[in-house]
C-alpha cells in the first residue's frame, strides 16, 4: 500500500505542477489546501487498512469449542482431541527455544503425574521448533505426557495462538474452560482442574 500512495501522489504533483506558474495566491492556497486534505485522508485510510491487516484472524480463542486436531506424537502414534472426550484437557503451546517454557515444564510434568488418574490428560504442542532441540527438551525435563510437532502451525493457528507458552484448559465436553497466556502458576492450574473435576463429581 505504500507503494501505491506514493505513486498517486507523484502523480497528483506531476498534474498540478505546470498549473502552479499559472495560479493566483488564492489559487496557490486553495490548492495546498485541498492537497492537504487529501493527505490527511490517505493517512486515515491506509491506517485503517493496516489495522484490518494486524487484527484480522488474529483473536485468540478464549471459550467455546475447542478445535479439534490430530497430533503426530514424537514418540510415534497419534492423539486426537476427540478421541479424549470425557477427560478434562490441558493442551500446551511450547517451544524449546521459550525461556518461560523452561521454567514450566517441570510443573506440567507434576501436574500430569498428579492429575493422570482422575481423568485429566496434558497434551504439549510444539511450536515453531525444530525437531532435535525439541527432542532434547523433552528428555532435559523428563517428560512423559503426550507431545508432538505442529507443522504449518495448523494447531496453534485454529486456536489462535500467538506466542509461547499459552495453555488451554479444555472440559470433558470440549469446551474451553481457561486460557492462560504465559506460565500459570501450579496453583492457579490446579485450581482450574479441581473446580472441573469437582463440577463433573455434582453431575
Amino acid at each position: 500500500m505504500g507503494r501505491v500512495m506514493q505513486t498517486e501522489q507523484q502523480a497528483e504533483a506531476q498534474a498540478v505542477g505546470p498549473e502552479q506558474e499559472q495560479l493566483t495566491p488564492t489559487g496557490s492556497r486553495r490548492r495546498s489546501a485541498q492537497l492537504v486534505v487529501f493527505a490527511a485522508a490517505s493517512v486515515l485510510v491506509l491506517a485503517s487498512l493496516a489495522y484490518g491487516a494486524t487484527t484480522r484472524g488474529s483473536g485468540q480463542l478464549q471459550a467455546g469449542p475447542a478445535p479439534d486436531f490430530t497430533l503426530e506424537l514424537f514418540d510415534g502414534g497419534e492423539i486426537s482431541l476427540s478421541d479424549l472426550q470425557g477427560q478434562i484437557i490441558v493442551l500446551n503451546f511450547w517451544a524449546s527455544w521459550c525461556t518461560p517454557c523452561r521454567d514450566e515444564a517441570p510443573m506440567l510434568e507434576s501436574v500430569w503425574q498428579r492429575y493422570r488418574g482422575q481423568g485429566v490428560s496434558v497434551i504439549g504442542v510444539d511450536y515453531k521448533d525444530t525437531e532435535p532441540p525439541a527432542r532434547a527438551f523433552i528428555e532435559e525435563f523428563g517428560i512423559t505426557y503426550p507431545n508432538g510437532p505442529d507443522p504449518r502451525n495448523r494447531i496453534a493457528k485454529a486456536y489462535g495462538v500467538q506466542g509461547v507458552p499459552e495453555t488451554f484448559v479444555i472440559t470433558q465436553e470440549g469446551e474451553i474452560a481457561k486460557v492462560f497466556v504465559g506460565s500459570p502458576t501450579e496453583g492457579q492450574l490446579t485450581a482450574v482442574l479441581e473446580e472441573l473435576l469437582a463440577l463433573a463429581e455434582e453431575e
